[in-house]
């Protein structure tokens, strides 16, 4: 910021010249007048019937047309090749995006299943110690059959932080679901914003 500075900063921004004067723009100026010239020196020898400068005078202001259609076709090719490279380059990083959040997914979809044999694991276990602690009542053996509860409480609470950590892996998961729409809907986009440049090229190509 010129501000934090202590020195006296210009009351405009300054510029160079290529900004003030855009080479274009100057080229095309200087393009307008000569293609005037030659219309007015074509009227002139029109007036003085000098057909062989009116001849050599349209002939010239025809390659002077051409020459700036030339141009301008050029200058066109140039702005579809351009937007055809960053289409391609935003295509391959959106593509490389989906291939991520793929791996991600695949990655959070094994944990999901590991975490849900072990919760299965854990319900087997617990109905087995629940039967035992069953017989244990029933032989009258109340402090096995406590300790026997104990641990189907310990494993209860480990099934709970099995589900938690489930409910945040499908969070996760969630979130790289959209991650690849949106990065497919983005290929889509990007598809259908470069067809009219390939159809023009194909085009270009047909008539060359």
């Amino acid at each position: 910021d010129h501000r934090d500075l202590h020195i006296e900063a210009h009351s405009f921004p300054t510029r160079r010249s290529s900004d003030l004067f855009p080479s274009h723009d100057i080229a095309q100026s200087i393009a307008d007048v000569n293609m005037r010239r030659i219309e007015q020196e074509i009227e002139d020898a029109k007036r003085l019937g000098d057909v062989q400068q009116v001849v050599a005078k349209e002939k010239l202001k025809l390659e002077l047309e051409i020459a700036d259609k030339i141009k301008e076709r050029k200058k066109i090719e140039e702005e579809i090749k351009k937007t055809e490279i960053e289409g391609q380059l935003a295509i391959r990083e959106a593509l490389q995006k989906t291939k991520i959040a793929d791996q991600q997914l695949i990655g959070l979809r094994k944990q999901q299943e590991d975490i849900n044999k072990n919760i299965i694991t854990n319900n087997k276990e617990m109905i087995r110690l629940n039967n035992l602690a069953i017989e244990a009542y029933e032989k009258g053996d109340a402090s096995r059959a406590d300790a026997l509860q104990t641990a189907i409480s310990a494993i209860k609470l480990q099934n709970q932080e099995y589900e938690k950590q489930v409910k945040v892996l499908v969070t996760d998961s969630d979130v790289q679901r959209e991650i690849i729409n949106y990065n497919k809907e983005q290929v889509k986009l990007y598809e259908d914003q470069a067809k009219p440049y390939r159809d023009w090229e194909t085009d270009r190509k047909r008539v060359v």
